[in-house]
């Protein structure tokens, strides 16, 4: 299961867990329960990694072009993988990025895309009594 960060803690996946039920998400860095590197958020390059595990929980801290906190049970820690990243100059260099990152933004985009397509329509227009 995958899920953005307004529903990841780390008591939801400890129970998820528990029910046989594997999950991954972006997380906020201040959630109760997070390893203190999440919440300090201070990796200075591209690329930089920090995890730290619980049992089968997983706690990654990645940074792109800002850290992103991510909370996995899916997912082995020790495999690395790279993505693409342009550069201000224009080229395009490999970065390291822990497999959790990449399968997240693979299973999340069409929620994504769908939460974007949604904010382009006014739905909740207020209606004026004549």
């Amino acid at each position: 299961m995958y899920c953005d960060n307004y529903f990841t803690s780390v008591p939801l996946f400890e129970e998820l867990l528990d029910n046989y039920i594997y999950a991954c998400g972006t997380t906020r860095a201040n959630r109760k329960g997070l390893p203190p590197f999440v919440a300090q958020g201070k990796l200075k390059n591209q690329g930089d990694v920090r995890q730290q595990q619980k049992g089968n929980l997983v706690a990654t801290a990645w940074n792109d072009k800002r850290t992103v906190p991510l909370l996995t049970t899916n997912l082995d820690p020790t495999k690395n993988t790279t993505v693409q990243r342009k550069q201000k100059d224009g080229t395009i260099c490999d970065v390291t990025c822990p497999e959790g990152i990449k399968n997240y933004t693979q299973n999340m985009n069409g929620v994504d895309r769908a939460d974007q397509l949604c904010a382009t329509y006014n739905i909740g227009i207020k209606a004026s009594k004549w």
